[in-house]
Parts: C-alpha cells; structure tokens; sequence
C-alpha cells in the first residue's frame, strides 16, 4: 500500500472541525436529555430534586442548541455575497511574481551584473566644491575612476583616460596618463553636464567608454547659462575661460 504524502489543505481542516464540533454536541445533548427526561418520567417531574436534575437538563439543551448554531454558522460565514475580509495587506506587484514562478528582479539583477563584466568593474565619479574658486563659475569638480574590487586600475592594466567635457570648453577633451586618484582632473563647472572617459589599456584591451552626469549641489537653483536660455540653433562659440557647460 502505498501512502499518500499529501496533506489536508486548511479548508478541508475547517470542515472537519465544523462537523465534528456540529455532531458531538448534539450527540451528547440528545443522550442527556433522554436519559433526564426518562428518569423524570420514572420517577415523576416533581419527586425529581430540581438544582442537580434541572441543571443537568439545561446544560443537555445548551449543548443541542450549541451544535444547531456549529452547524448553520459556517455556511452562514461562507455564503455568496458576503465574503470574508483578507487581514493580510496586498502583495507588492514585484513579489507576486513569485507565485508564477518567474521574476523580473532576476532579469534586472542578470543585466545589473552584466553592466560589472562589461565595464570590467570601472566606473567614471566625481567629486564636487561649491562654490567655484574660479570667477564666473560655480562649481569645482573632481573627475576619477573607481574600481570595483580587483581589476584594470588596481592591477595597473589602464593606460590613459580622454576626457571629454564639450565645445564649450577651451579645452573640450583632456588626456591624462597619471594613474595618482585614479586619473583625476579637475574642472571648473558654470552648469550640470554630461561627461565622456574614454579609457585606454596596456594589455590589448579595446577602450571602455564611461559617461557621468556631472552636477553639484545647488545646482538646480542656479540660473541658466545663456546657451540654456536663449533658443538659438546655432551652437555658440567657444568661451575664453577654462570651464562652461557642456
């Protein structure tokens, strides 16, 4: 013979328990009324001694009426229409797919851990001093690669960076071969800009391109440049001074 591992599911419990908690006490209340009733009979209603005998009665009708209300309560609870409120709170839509068996996050988390392969754990950061020691600027930043755990940088593998700030600046792309701060430059910056690191390796490695959005505190208050401010289509041309936007 062989035995069945499943388990009783809670609804199943349930029912059990309602039936039984339905047929005990009728049972037993229906056995104590009649042995009650059959000795009052015997012996007449009032030869009987009332506290014991009477007592013992109403807990038998108590117990019959107990199990009539087990037995209509449940179908009461579970009728259409009145379904019974969930105490639980509702399951975030990212952890409701669990229940499928699938999960965006694992797709996501694939592509997260793809983008450290594909970047060979470098990565293009800045650092930002409000306000600018230049006149005319706002900012002073700081521009380095960060290298995540072991690779290119801490192993001595890079070469070189080309920063690549805009025509806006004098010097819209800068080279540095020193590896001190993981190739920091400083800039003086008028607004927020997008900054390119072309990185270049010794040991044959094709170059990895890094992109930085480049911004400082306060720099959403500040007002805008007269390139963002004015719409004219022609791109204006290159400032005097060292730092601009890109």
């Amino acid at each position: 013979m062989r035995w069945s591992s499943k388990l009783p599911r809670g609804r199943d419990l349930l029912n059990l328990a309602a039936a039984l908690a339905t047929v005990v006490p009728i049972g037993i209340g229906v056995l104590v009324t009649a042995a009650l009733g059959a000795v009052a009979v015997a012996r007449g209603v009032q030869s009987v001694v009332p506290e014991p005998w009477f007592a013992m009665l109403a807990v038998g009708v108590f117990l019959v009426v107990t199990g009539a209300a087990a037995a209509v309560l449940p179908s009461w609870l579970t009728r259409p229409g009145s379904p019974r409120p969930d105490p639980r709170p509702p399951r975030p839509k990212e952890m409701a797919s669990e229940a499928t068996g699938s999960s965006d996050w694992e797709a996501t988390e694939a592509d997260r851990y793809r983008r450290y392969e594909e970047a060979r754990g470098l990565f293009l950061v800045h650092e930002a001093r409000v306000p600018s020691a230049v006149p005319g600027q706002k900012a002073d930043i700081v521009l380095h690669l960060a290298q995540h755990r072991d690779g290119p940088l801490s192993q001595r593998k890079v070469s070189g960076v080309q920063y690549t700030f805009g025509h806006m600046f004098t010097d819209h792309s800068r080279v540095t071969t020193r590896a001190e701060g993981g190739f920091a430059i400083s800039e003086s910056i008028y607004d927020p800009l997008l900054v390119l690191a072309r990185v270049r390796f010794n040991d044959g490695t094709p170059d990895l391109l890094l992109e930085r959005y480049v911004n400082f505190p306060g720099d959403e208050e500040a007002p805008r440049s007269p390139r963002q401010t004015k719409r004219d289509p022609s791109p204006p041309p290159p400032s005097p001074e060292s730092g601009g936007t890109g």
